[in-house]
C-alpha cells in the first residue's frame, strides 16, 4: 500500500481539473527510495500511459543544478562571489539601467555587476514577457539565439547590452542571471557550460538522461497546453529552449535549457541535503551545502517569490524556507525550486527527504503544485513518522 495516498488524491485531482495530464513522483529518505511511481497519461488521446523514464523539459529546474555547479565552480577557485561579471565578460563593463518602462536613452549602471548579484537574482536581469523594453529586446534575442544558432558567449554578449531592471544588488527579480552564470563558468573553466555540467555533476552522479538535448526521442514527453481548462498537445514546444532536440545545442541556457527523467533530477536533489550523491561521491564540501541551504537576501527579500508564499527566501539558485507560518506548512529549511511545465524538486534537509514530481502542461497552475501538493506531500510525511 502506497504511503503517499494525499499526494496520490492530489494528483488525481489535477488530472480531472485538466491542469496536468500525468506525473512522476520520485521520493528518497535517508538516500534510499520510498516512493517511485508514475500516474496518468503521456497521451490522453491514445491512452499512452505515464511512464517513469520517460524524459520531460526541465525548464527552470534547470536552474538547482546550475546553483550547484556554480558552488563547485568556487570550490575549483575559478572565481569568487564578488568578482565584477565584467572580468569575464568585459561587455557587462558597460552596463545600464533602464530608466522608465519604454525608454531608449538609459543611464550606466553605479553598482558594479557581480557573480553573487547572477546567484541571487539581484542582478536586474528580465525575462521574455515583453512588459518593458528590456524584456521586448530579450525576447528578441532568444529569437534571435535560435535562429542564428548563437553560442552560449554570442548571446550573453547581446544580452549585456539590454538594460538591466535596477541597480544590481538592491532588489530581486526573477531573469536571466544564470543564464549569464552559465556563460561565466564557461569562460573560467575553459569549457562549455554542457560540458562542465556534464563532467563536474551529471556523469559523476550518473545521470544519464539529464542534458540540454533528448538522449532518447523514444522516451520524450509530451508537452500541453492549458488554455482555458483545454488541453492540447503540442509539438516541438520550444520557449526559452534550444531548437536543436536531439542533439548538443550551441547555446546550453543555465536558467532552461536541461532535459532529465525524474529517476535522474532525484539524484542532484540528494545531494543538496549534504552535498552526496546516492552512489557516495562527494559533488560539495559541506561549506557549499550550507550556503545552498541558506537565506542570501536577508533584506533584498521580496513579499514573495513569484507564486511561493511569503515565508520563501534565495540562496543561490532556488528558494529556502525561512519561517513556516503560512500555508502549505512544509519545514523551516526547506528548498528546491520548479519549472515552467509545473515540475518541482523539494529537498527537505532536516528530514533528510528529496522529492522530485515531473510534470509537463505549460500555462497551467503551477501555483497548485507549490500549495495543494506539497500540503498532501507534508501530511503524508507526517502519517510516516
Amino acid at each position: 500500500m502506497s504511503r503517499f495516498t494525499k499526494s496520490e488524491k492530489c494528483l488525481e485531482e489535477f488530472f480531472d481539473q485538466k491542469l496536468f495530464t500525468g506525473a512522476v513522483l520520485n521520493v528518497y529518505q535517508n538516500k534510499k527510495p520510498i516512493h517511485h511511481q508514475a500516474y496518468g497519461f503521456n497521451d490522453p488521446e491514445t491512452h499512452e500511459v505515464m511512464r517513469n523514464d520517460l524524459i520531460f523539459m526541465a525548464y527552470s529546474l534547470t536552474k538547482v543544478s546550475t546553483g550547484v555547479a556554480a558552488m563547485i565552480g568556487l570550490e575549483q577557485g575559478l572565481y569568487q562571489l564578488d568578482d565584477p561579471v565584467a572580468k569575464y565578460i568585459p561587455e557587462f563593463a558597460n552596463l545600464t539601467i533602464l530608466q522608465d518602462t519604454w525608454s531608449e536613452n538609459n543611464p550606466p549602471a553605479k553598482n558594479v555587476l557581480t557573480i553573487r548579484h547572477l546567484l541571487t537574482m539581484t542582478g536586474g536581469m528580465s525575462l521574455v514577457w515583453n512588459r518593458n523594453s528590456a524584456e521586448k529586446q530579450t525576447t528578441k534575442l532568444v529569437s534571435q539565439m535560435n535562429q542564428n544558432s548563437w553560442t552560449l558567449q554570442e548571446f550573453i554578449k547581446h544580452l549585456a547590452k539590454v538594460p538591466v531592471l535596477f541597480e544590481p544588488g538592491t532588489q530581486w527579480f526573477y531573469g536571466m542571471c544564470l543564464d549569464v552564470m552559465g556563460a561565466v563558468i564557461e569562460v573560467a573553466a575553459g569549457k562549455t557550460f554542457a560540458e562542465f555540467l556534464e563532467t563536474e555533476i551529471f556523469n559523476k552522479l550518473d545521470m544519464p538522461d539529464t542534458r540540454f538535448y533528448i538522449t532518447d526521442k523514444s522516451r520524450e514527453a509530451n508537452v500541453f497546453v492549458n488554455r482555458a481548462n483545454t488541453m492540447r498537445k503540442v509539438e516541438n514546444f520550444s520557449l526559452l529552449m534550444p531548437k536543436e532536440r536531439y542533439e548538443q545545442p550551441n547555446c546550453a541556457l543555465g536558467g532552461s535549457g536541461l532535459f532529465t527523467t525524474g529517476d535522474d533530477y532525484i539524484k542532484l536533489a540528494n545531494v543538496l541535503i549534504d552535498g552526496v550523491g546516492l552512489n557516495g561521491v562527494r559533488i560539495l564540501t559541506p561549506e557549499s551545502v550550507e550556503a545552498l541551504q541558506t537565506d542570501q537576501l536577508k533584506a533584498l527579500k521580496p513579499d514573495q517569490l513569484l507564486t511561493f508564499n511569503g515565508d520563501y527566501s534565495y540562496s543561490f539558485g532556488m528558494r529556502v524556507r525561512i519561517k513556516n507560518e503560512t500555508y502549505p506548512i512544509t519545514n523551516i529549511g526547506e528548498m528546491g525550486w520548479d519549472g515552467f511545465l509545473g515540475s518541482t524538486v523539494l529537498v527537505d534537509p532536516e528530514k533528510k527527504v528529496a522529492m522530485v514530481l515531473m510534470l509537463s502542461t505549460a500555462y497551467s497552475k503551477n501555483e497548485a503544485v507549490q500549495t495543494k501538493f506539497y500540503d498532501a506531500f507534508y501530511r503524508d510525511l507526517a502519517n510516516m513518522e
